[in-house]
């Protein structure tokens, strides 16, 4: 990647072309990390290119010694994707998820007794917004959680 708009919106360094072939290998090889690449479907649908139509990603670092994995959410495309509202649904009992929904502007809109969760709501166009939203979410930590057995 060469843009550096791209680049600075991702958190990037630029890396030549080997470079980047071998940091696709690692991300392959490695059991640690784990990519989700973001797509805008109006771009793909007039460019049939998956490279063309590539908006971001969403990224996990995965420590197994702690548990512990790291999720990294990075989207410069964000204009292509005509996102004016965000929902979450979360379970009533996650008082965590919770603050943090509500710390990035997100608003109870619905509850839903029946399947103990409600849903939350941020609607916005504003793409000083999508930036601010997109660095504090970025570099969020996921907690292990124990399983049931």
């Amino acid at each position: 990647m060469q843009n550096e708009d791209l680049l600075d919106k991702t958190a990037s360094k630029k890396l030549t072309l080997e470079q980047e072939y071998e940091m696709q290998q690692t991300w392959y090889q490695d059991d640690d990390k784990c990519t989700f690449i973001i797509l805008a479907n109006s771009l793909w649908k007039t460019t049939k290119s998956e490279i063309d139509s590539m908006v971001g990603d969403v990224n996990l670092f995965i420590s197994n010694d702690c548990g512990e994995a790291e999720i990294e959410v990075m989207v410069a495309g964000i204009q292509h994707l005509g996102i004016k509202k965000y929902f979450a649904v979360i379970g009533d009992e996650n008082q965590d998820s919770i603050k943090l929904f509500s710390r990035l502007g997100f608003n109870k809109v619905k509850e839903t007794p029946v399947f103990k969760e409600s849903t939350y709501q941020m609607t916005t166009n504003n793409e000083t917004f999508h930036q601010r939203f997109y660095k504090e979410v970025s570099a969020l930590k996921i907690g292990s959680y124990p399983i049931a057995e």
